[in-house]
């Protein structure tokens, strides 16, 4: 328990007597033991209270964004092209066959009115040609394909990437304020834990000149009642 030395004037308050020979400065460091002073008292609870104010520890809103791209990223595969699976060429073989199909009836058609309405080898290699000039063209349409998808499959790495970037720089931001905050606020306690341990130091000091002063006017009066003593003795021999 922190305690301090009691003054004269309390002392006096309690019925005490000031230290004025030995027994009573005996009986002041029987009684003066330490105890906080006010300002002492007051600095320990400021430092208390601000120990409150510690900074939980720190909890990322990016993370496991971050670790979700992270993941995409690295385990992506890489680009393939299949022109059968790609929506946009089964449209354009749909309508190149269809437009196939109308070229050969047409073509078909043109030859039966030349001929008389009988048909003959020329007009289905007629046909035949105009329905595969354009499933050519279909074909011909694979490279464009093959070139859009790539380009989209790139498109889309690029976007991660750039989202990872993104994410990556709010994270460190994010972190860096809050290492920054953590660092004021140790910053602080160390100046309020300073101010605990100095004032508690002048304190003590104070209370030991005070205990070191009482001793010696304690063996001063202890040696003065001795030499009264010697003073008798010789008196009475």
């Amino acid at each position: 328990m922190a305690i301090r030395k009691k003054t004269d004037e309390e002392r006096s308050a309690e019925g005490l007597a000031p230290v004025s020979d030995r027994m009573s400065a005996e009986a002041a460091l029987a009684d003066g033991s330490y105890e906080a002073s006010q300002e002492v008292r007051a600095a320990r609870e400021k430092l208390a209270q601000y120990q409150q104010e510690q900074p939980a520890a720190y909890a990322s809103q990016y993370q496991s964004r971050i670790d979700g791209l992270l993941d995409r990223i690295l385990n992506r595969e890489g680009f393939t092209y299949n022109f059968d699976a790609d929506p946009l060429y089964r449209s354009y073989k749909d309508q190149y066959i269809h437009n196939g199909r109308l070229a050969m009836q047409d073509t078909l058609a043109d030859a039966a009115a030349a001929t008389g309405g009988y048909g003959s080898s020329y007009a289905a290699a007629a046909g035949s040609g105009a329905y595969q000039y354009d499933l050519d063209r279909l074909n011909g349409k694979i490279p464009e394909l093959y070139s859009a998808a790539l380009a989209a499959y790139k498109a889309d790495g690029e976007q991660m990437q750039s989202a990872l970037s993104q994410l990556t720089a709010r994270e460190k931001a994010d972190r860096t304020a809050y290492e920054d905050t953590v660092a004021d606020y140790y910053k602080g306690l160390s100046a309020y834990a300073a101010q605990a341990q100095n004032a508690y130091e002048a304190d003590y000091g104070e209370y030991e000149n005070w205990r070191k002063a009482t001793q010696d006017m304690r063996d001063y009066y202890a040696g003065q009642e001795q030499q009264t003593e010697k003073s008798r003795q010789s008196e009475r021999a």
